[in-house]
């Protein structure tokens, strides 16, 4: 009897033992256990851990990042940052692994979404004030001038969509005092 899958078989086992040679998936095979390429044991009677070959993140990576911390306010961009890096194990963004830059990466947009319409709302709520309307009002000027909701507005519009809502409030004549609101 010969197996209809010893082709399929065959290939598999040529592709690992190919790929083990390789150093693929070298992780999987270090935690096997002890072997020849391992240190020996130390004076406690453990053994110590394979080297680690960690591929961190890039400077490009790292200024986008960057930018993206921009959206929070100065006082907290620091603290965000260093909230973020601790979840994922990591001092500085020097130390972040490559592996884990993605989950990072959408962590950090999540939030900074958060910022963004906690900033227009904020932006609304002063424009309203100045211009003696009502906020609906003045939500329902920004979408219909500026094509977009404030509640619709994600990270990657919102520095276009600030800037015209601002210049939108110098047109009426409103003095926005406070900076902060939108950046």
């Amino acid at each position: 009897y010969t197996s209809y899958e010893a082709f399929k078989m065959a290939l598999t086992d040529a592709i690992s033992v190919a790929c083990k040679a390789l150093g693929f998936g070298a992780d999987v095979y270090w935690q096997a256990g002890r072997s020849k390429y391992n240190p020996t044991p130390t004076g406690n009677g453990t053994q110590s851990k394979a080297p680690s070959q960690e591929v961190y993140i890039s400077e490009t990576q790292i200024k986008k990042i960057q930018n993206i911390l921009r959206v929070f306010p100065k006082a907290n961009r620091e603290t965000t940052l260093n909230i973020l890096l601790n979840e994922f194990g990591a001092k500085e963004l020097t130390e972040l692994p490559q592996g884990k830059y993605a989950l990072f990466l959408n962590k950090l947009v999540d939030s900074a979404n958060v910022v963004i319409k906690k900033s227009l709302q904020g932006f609304v709520k002063n424009f309203a004030s100045r211009a003696g309307k009502t906020e609906d009002e003045i939500r329902e000027l920004l979408k219909t001038a500026l094509g977009k909701d404030i509640d619709e507005v994600e990270l990657a519009e919102y520095p276009q969509y600030a800037k015209n809502a601002k210049q939108m409030a110098e047109d009426y004549k409103v003095e926005n005092n406070e900076q902060a609101d939108i950046q």
